[in-house]
């Protein structure tokens, strides 16, 4: 990273840590409650984006138990929520700094039958330590780690909800994706996938777009407490990123590419070049 990237690091972390936090989590607020009603659409529609939380999905449950307690940071419209009661029959606590969001999957639970197991509040991820409870499982996907701008108190915060023992399982968008690095070498494109390696990129949702940071695995302590231990490591979207999947057209190609990611996600190498990083740590202090 060039001295300009590190400055533009350092004064996008200040101005978040800084007078401006606030500011910045009523920007995600706002972004994200504007997209609860499209988003399941838009997510639900790209098969790559299926594919990863179907391998997310697998990955929570193998670690789930009856009575597990256990906590969502970021739950967006509930999808990974509904589907983890449905599995389980537990309850599941959430949150989300997007009061927006808070109300959708609330809406969606009550729906679904689940309200009763779901309780969901609106609150920002670094504020988790206020919960004042004790986790089993802490997990948290699709990027949320890379739009928090106060990693200091969510890992804080996640030592101080969980216990020897616990699970927390984080899934992160990484600075650097196989099949993206491929793509650019193939197709002559050398600006494809560049901007991975910027101190800040702007994300697109549903039609705003949101700041974030990528990260490596290597950043990894940044947010995960010294008191755990990483036991798993998996590659998603290691083949292909969710932006080009509309470059698929054949269901036969999708489902070949999806059950190839489920057969690769957790070997060496792979594991570390996926368009995310999904991290499985336990607690052993």
């Amino acid at each position: 990273m060039n001295i300009a990237l590190i400055y533009e690091f350092k004064n996008l972390i200040q101005k978040m840590l800084g007078k401006d936090k606030e500011a910045y989590y009523k920007m995600l607020d706002q972004v994200f409650s504007r997209a609860s009603a499209l988003y399941d659409e838009r997510i639900l529609s790209n098969f790559v984006n299926v594919s990863i939380r179907n391998i997310e999905m697998s990955i929570l449950l193998s670690y789930s138990f009856r009575g597990c307690v256990a906590l969502e940071i970021g739950q967006g419209t509930g999808e990974e929520s509904s589907r983890y009661i449905k599995a389980t029959g537990n309850r599941l606590d959430a949150v989300d700094v997007s009061g927006g969001m808070v109300d959708y999957s609330r809406m969606k639970m009550t729906r679904l039958g689940y309200g009763e197991l779901y309780n969901a509040i609106q609150l920002p991820a670094s504020d988790i330590a206020h919960l004042n409870k004790i986790y089993d499982i802490v997990y948290s996907f699709n990027g949320l780690i890379n739009t928090e701008p106060d990693l200091t108190d969510l890992k804080d915060g996640i030592n101080k909800i969980t216990k020897p023992g616990s699970v927390i399982i984080l899934s992160f968008r990484n600075s650097s994706c196989l099949g993206e690095n491929l793509i650019r070498l193939v197709s002559n494109r050398p600006d494809l996938g560049r901007d991975r390696t910027l101190a800040s990129v702007d994300v697109q949702v549903a039609g705003d777009s949101v700041p974030s940071i990528y990260y490596s695995l290597d950043d990894a302590a940044k947010f995960i407490p010294e008191t755990f231990r990483i036991t798993g490591i998996y590659g998603l979207a290691v083949l292909f990123p969710p932006y080009l999947a509309g470059v698929v057209k054949s269901g036969i190609a999708k489902r070949i590419i999806s059950a190839t990611e489920r057969a690769i996600c957790f070997l060496p190498f792979f594991r570390t070049h996926g368009d995310e990083i999904l991290i499985v740590a336990r607690r052993y202090a």
